[in-house]
């Protein structure tokens, strides 16, 4: 009988803790960042450190791609000192939302100067679903501190800092999940999903893989 293989690639030290709702403050000292999807959410928390208060514009289980901005959301944005999205099409309302707010916050894409996975006809700038891959996720990390550091360079050193800590958290969860994997013969494995969003997980951690 074929085993199945399920792994979560689950987002690290921050991970998992509730993000700030729209319409809180920053603290004494602290940048407000707004960030669209739950990922850019936890890269945010995870680099930026006590330095930044993150404000998500999703909340966990939305669909980004259904996803339609409230004039709340906009509000949100008014406060913003930079503004986080994933980039390649997933969370495209974010240039419209910024453009409603009428906000002059600079804005950092994660997916920018990343190799990106060929999309299909509905994805024609390339598979957007990149985070998948966690040396993409460890390249975003690198790039958001230099970023967080041109806005606030009071505390770029920081932002180094806890970007390199979090890229050591993410190899050595890539780490773990490849023994986790090897521990699945090439043949046996298979990859059950209800959306085709796992190709550059599948490519990552090699192939072949059954995709269903």
């Amino acid at each position: 009988m074929n085993r199945i293989l399920v792994i979560c690639l689950c987002a690290l030290a921050a991970a998992g803790c509730g993000t700030t709702t729209i319409g809180s403050s920053a603290g004494p000292g602290q940048i407000t960042v707004v960030a669209t999807t739950t990922q850019m959410q936890d890269l945010v928390r995870n680099v930026g450190g006590s330095h930044v208060h993150v404000v998500g514009v999703l909340e966990p289980n939305v669909d980004p791609h259904d996803f339609s901005p409230t004039p709340q959301d906009a509000v949100a944005l008014a406060g913003a000192d930079l503004v986080v999205e994933s980039g390649v099409g997933v969370d495209a309302w974010a240039q419209e939302l910024i453009s409603d707010a009428g906000v002059d916050a600079p804005t950092f894409v994660a997916a920018a100067g990343l190799p990106l996975r060929e999309g299909d006809s509905a994805e024609p700038d390339g598979d957007p679903h990149w985070w998948h891959d966690p040396t993409l996720f460890e390249r975003a990390a690198t790039a958001l501190a230099a970023r967080l550091a041109d806005v606030d360079p009071d505390h770029s050193a920081a932002y180094r800092a806890n970007a390199a800590g979090y890229v050591g958290e993410l190899r050595r969860m890539d780490a773990r999940n490849r023994q986790l994997i090897a521990c699945v013969p090439s043949a046996e494995r298979k990859l059950v999903t209800n959306h085709d969003a796992f190709g550059y997980f599948a490519a990552h951690y090699g192939r072949p893989w059954s995709a269903r």
